[in-house]
């Protein structure tokens, strides 16, 4: 089955460590409508999530490339900045 672009399609986000911070309610976990299939920086812009500040990426539990990641009707994201420690 073909998806249209404008049939409704929804992912599930989730930001790691400080990557919540970026989000306006300090939310770990976010679900997001999506018009069509779209690359996942493009989301990361939108929600004024830097990708600098990104440093694993995993979609549905399968690491990636940030830079090559697209997003499908349901897929689940991870995200994860650099640990630092002391």
């Amino acid at each position: 089955m073909d998806l249209e672009c404008n049939d409704p399609m929804r992912m599930r986000l989730h930001l790691s460590g400080h990557l919540r911070y970026f989000d306006a309610l300090q939310r770990a976990d976010l679900e997001i409508d999506l018009a069509c299939k779209e690359r996942l920086t493009d989301i990361l812009a939108t929600l004024k999530i830097p990708v600098g500040e990104v440093f694993i990426t995993s979609i549905n539990g399968e690491v990636v490339p940030l830079n090559d990641a697209w997003i499908q009707p349901d897929d689940h994201v991870r995200l994860y900045p650099a640990m630092s420690g002391g």
